[in-house]
Protein backbone atom coordinates (compact mmCIF):
# COMPACT_ATOMS: atom_id res chain seq x y z
CA UNK A 1 0.00 0.00 0.00
CA UNK A 2 2.90 2.23 0.85
CA UNK A 3 4.70 1.53 -2.45
CA UNK A 4 1.20 2.52 -4.55
CA UNK A 5 1.13 5.75 -2.45
CA UNK A 6 4.14 6.57 -3.60
CA UNK A 7 3.87 5.62 -6.95
CA UNK A 8 1.04 7.70 -7.05
CA UNK A 9 2.61 10.75 -5.71
CA UNK A 10 5.19 10.07 -8.20
CA UNK A 11 2.76 10.12 -11.42
CA UNK A 12 1.07 13.22 -9.91
CA UNK A 13 4.28 14.85 -9.22
CA UNK A 14 5.28 14.07 -12.99
CA UNK A 15 1.66 15.25 -14.34
CA UNK A 16 2.23 18.48 -13.03
CA UNK A 17 5.46 19.14 -14.32
CA UNK A 18 5.16 18.33 -17.48
CA UNK A 19 2.36 20.63 -17.64
CA UNK A 20 4.42 23.26 -15.98
CA UNK A 21 6.99 22.71 -18.46
CA UNK A 22 4.56 22.51 -21.60
CA UNK A 23 2.63 25.70 -20.93
CA UNK A 24 5.88 27.40 -20.02
CA UNK A 25 7.40 26.40 -23.89
CA UNK A 26 3.58 27.11 -25.04
CA UNK A 27 3.99 30.58 -23.65
CA UNK A 28 7.20 30.68 -25.48
CA UNK A 29 6.30 29.60 -28.98
CA UNK A 30 3.30 32.00 -28.45
CA UNK A 31 5.38 35.01 -28.14
CA UNK A 32 8.07 33.65 -30.47
CA UNK A 33 5.41 33.86 -33.60
CA UNK A 34 4.82 37.34 -32.18
CA UNK A 35 1.53 36.31 -30.74
CA UNK A 36 -1.04 36.95 -33.97
CA UNK A 37 0.21 34.28 -36.00
CA UNK A 38 -2.61 31.44 -34.39
CA UNK A 39 -5.74 33.65 -34.92
CA UNK A 40 -4.59 34.36 -38.84
CA UNK A 41 -3.92 31.02 -39.46
CA UNK A 42 -7.41 29.81 -38.00
CA UNK A 43 -9.10 33.08 -40.47
CA UNK A 44 -7.11 31.27 -43.41
CA UNK A 45 -8.13 27.85 -42.26
CA UNK A 46 -11.50 29.00 -42.33
CA UNK A 47 -11.54 30.96 -45.18
CA UNK A 48 -10.32 27.95 -47.36
CA UNK A 49 -13.15 25.29 -45.74
CA UNK A 50 -16.18 27.98 -46.33
CA UNK A 51 -14.77 28.43 -49.89
CA UNK A 52 -14.38 24.28 -49.91
CA UNK A 53 -18.12 24.33 -48.97
CA UNK A 54 -19.43 26.16 -51.57
CA UNK A 55 -17.65 24.37 -54.22
CA UNK A 56 -18.95 20.86 -53.20
CA UNK A 57 -22.62 22.68 -52.77
CA UNK A 58 -22.79 23.85 -56.20
CA UNK A 59 -20.96 20.51 -57.45
CA UNK A 60 -23.83 18.42 -55.54
CA UNK A 61 -26.65 21.03 -56.69
CA UNK A 62 -25.64 19.78 -60.15
CA UNK A 63 -25.42 16.48 -59.75
CA UNK A 64 -28.31 16.42 -57.89
CA UNK A 65 -30.40 18.21 -60.81
CA UNK A 66 -28.66 15.65 -63.18
CA UNK A 67 -30.16 12.59 -60.92
CA UNK A 68 -33.44 13.80 -60.76
CA UNK A 69 -33.66 14.31 -64.98
CA UNK A 70 -32.07 11.08 -65.52
CA UNK A 71 -35.37 9.01 -64.68
CA UNK A 72 -37.36 11.05 -67.46
CA UNK A 73 -34.90 10.74 -70.15
CA UNK A 74 -34.73 7.34 -69.74
CA UNK A 75 -38.52 6.81 -69.87
CA UNK A 76 -38.88 8.90 -73.06
CA UNK A 77 -35.53 6.33 -74.66
CA UNK A 78 -37.81 3.28 -73.29
CA UNK A 79 -40.84 4.89 -75.06
CA UNK A 80 -38.97 5.93 -78.21
CA UNK A 81 -37.98 2.29 -78.61
CA UNK A 82 -41.12 0.60 -78.00
CA UNK A 83 -42.68 2.82 -80.15
CA UNK A 84 -40.44 2.44 -82.98
CA UNK A 85 -40.58 -1.44 -82.63
CA UNK A 86 -44.56 -1.41 -82.45
CA UNK A 87 -44.37 0.61 -86.34
CA UNK A 88 -41.41 -1.50 -87.56
CA UNK A 89 -43.68 -5.21 -86.53
CA UNK A 90 -47.00 -3.26 -87.74
CA UNK A 91 -44.65 -2.79 -91.46
CA UNK A 92 -43.37 -6.09 -90.90
CA UNK A 93 -47.04 -7.60 -91.13
CA UNK A 94 -47.73 -5.38 -93.88
CA UNK A 95 -44.99 -6.99 -96.20
CA UNK A 96 -45.62 -10.35 -95.26
CA UNK A 97 -48.14 -12.73 -96.63
CA UNK A 98 -51.16 -11.58 -98.76
CA UNK A 99 -51.07 -7.98 -97.83
CA UNK A 100 -47.23 -8.44 -99.78
CA UNK A 101 -49.05 -9.54 -102.72
CA UNK A 102 -51.65 -6.70 -103.02
CA UNK A 103 -49.19 -3.99 -102.06
CA UNK A 104 -47.75 -2.42 -104.49
CA UNK A 105 -43.82 -2.68 -104.96
CA UNK A 106 -42.71 0.60 -105.01
CA UNK A 107 -44.68 0.51 -101.34
CA UNK A 108 -43.37 -2.30 -100.21
CA UNK A 109 -39.82 -1.24 -100.69
CA UNK A 110 -40.42 2.26 -98.70
CA UNK A 111 -42.15 -0.06 -96.34
CA UNK A 112 -39.00 -2.52 -95.92
CA UNK A 113 -36.38 0.69 -95.73
CA UNK A 114 -38.97 2.58 -93.47
CA UNK A 115 -38.86 -0.71 -91.15
CA UNK A 116 -35.14 -0.93 -91.33
CA UNK A 117 -34.93 3.02 -90.09
CA UNK A 118 -37.45 1.98 -87.44
CA UNK A 119 -34.96 -0.71 -86.45
CA UNK A 120 -32.22 1.03 -86.21
CA UNK A 121 -34.04 3.49 -84.01
CA UNK A 122 -35.01 0.68 -82.01
CA UNK A 123 -31.28 -0.26 -81.16
CA UNK A 124 -30.48 3.39 -80.85
CA UNK A 125 -32.87 4.06 -78.23
CA UNK A 126 -32.16 0.58 -76.20
CA UNK A 127 -28.87 1.63 -75.97
CA UNK A 128 -29.19 4.83 -74.88
CA UNK A 129 -31.54 3.62 -72.43
CA UNK A 130 -28.06 1.45 -71.51
CA UNK A 131 -26.28 4.70 -71.20
CA UNK A 132 -28.32 6.85 -69.38
CA UNK A 133 -28.54 3.98 -66.58
CA UNK A 134 -24.92 3.76 -66.27
CA UNK A 135 -24.84 7.80 -66.20
CA UNK A 136 -27.42 7.51 -63.28
CA UNK A 137 -25.08 4.97 -61.51
CA UNK A 138 -21.87 7.06 -62.06
CA UNK A 139 -24.03 10.08 -60.82
CA UNK A 140 -25.26 8.47 -57.57
CA UNK A 141 -22.10 7.19 -56.52
CA UNK A 142 -20.62 11.16 -57.07
CA UNK A 143 -23.30 12.45 -55.18
CA UNK A 144 -22.53 10.10 -52.62
CA UNK A 145 -18.61 11.33 -52.52
CA UNK A 146 -19.55 15.01 -52.84
CA UNK A 147 -21.87 14.25 -49.59
CA UNK A 148 -18.96 12.68 -47.80
CA UNK A 149 -16.45 15.31 -48.71
CA UNK A 150 -18.71 18.39 -47.64
CA UNK A 151 -19.60 16.13 -44.14
CA UNK A 152 -16.06 15.88 -43.62
CA UNK A 153 -15.72 19.92 -44.18
CA UNK A 154 -18.56 20.29 -42.55
CA UNK A 155 -16.64 19.07 -39.29
CA UNK A 156 -13.24 20.66 -40.19
CA UNK A 157 -15.50 23.74 -40.19
CA UNK A 158 -17.28 23.60 -37.06
CA UNK A 159 -13.57 22.44 -35.68
CA UNK A 160 -12.38 25.72 -37.04
CA UNK A 161 -15.60 27.52 -35.55
CA UNK A 162 -14.86 26.18 -32.70
CA UNK A 163 -11.28 25.89 -31.88
CA UNK A 164 -9.33 26.20 -29.20
CA UNK A 165 -7.69 28.28 -27.12
CA UNK A 166 -4.47 29.92 -28.36
CA UNK A 167 -3.11 28.31 -24.87
CA UNK A 168 -4.35 24.90 -25.40
CA UNK A 169 -3.07 25.25 -28.97
CA UNK A 170 0.49 26.52 -27.80
CA UNK A 171 0.72 23.66 -25.55
CA UNK A 172 -0.16 21.16 -28.12
CA UNK A 173 2.27 22.26 -30.07
CA UNK A 174 4.88 22.29 -27.74
CA UNK A 175 4.17 18.33 -26.97
CA UNK A 176 3.95 18.11 -30.33
CA UNK A 177 7.81 19.55 -30.98
CA UNK A 178 9.09 18.45 -27.68
CA UNK A 179 6.77 15.92 -25.41
CA UNK A 180 9.55 12.99 -26.15
CA UNK A 181 12.36 15.24 -23.93
CA UNK A 182 10.13 16.93 -21.64
CA UNK A 183 8.80 13.11 -20.63
CA UNK A 184 12.44 11.97 -19.97
CA UNK A 185 13.45 14.97 -18.67
CA UNK A 186 10.69 14.98 -15.97
CA UNK A 187 11.31 11.22 -15.27
CA UNK A 188 14.91 12.43 -14.51
CA UNK A 189 13.74 14.71 -12.23
CA UNK A 190 10.74 12.72 -10.71
CA UNK A 191 12.81 9.45 -10.35
CA UNK A 192 16.11 10.03 -10.69
CA UNK A 193 17.11 10.74 -7.20
CA UNK A 194 15.06 7.82 -6.08
CA UNK A 195 16.94 5.16 -8.47
CA UNK A 196 20.18 6.62 -7.52
CA UNK A 197 20.08 6.07 -4.13
CA UNK A 198 18.95 2.90 -4.90
CA UNK A 199 21.79 1.83 -7.29
CA UNK A 200 24.03 3.48 -4.28
CA UNK A 201 23.01 1.27 -1.81
CA UNK A 202 23.45 -1.68 -3.68
CA UNK A 203 26.99 -0.71 -4.69
CA UNK A 204 29.32 -3.64 -2.30
CA UNK A 205 30.73 -2.03 0.21
CA UNK A 206 34.90 -1.03 0.60
CA UNK A 207 36.95 -3.77 1.87
CA UNK A 208 38.86 -1.56 4.90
Amino acid sequence: MRLFSWLLKKFLLAAVLTGAVLAALGWWLFRAEGGGTLEQRQQQTRRTLQAELAENRDALAAVEAKIALQPSAIAAQELRARQAAKVAQELDDLGSGLNRLTTDGAQVKENEARQTRLKQMEADATGRVGELKQELVRAQWEKDGLEIARDRTLGQLLAADANQSPAKHYALVAWERFGDLVLWGVALVVFGPTAVRFFSSRRPADVG
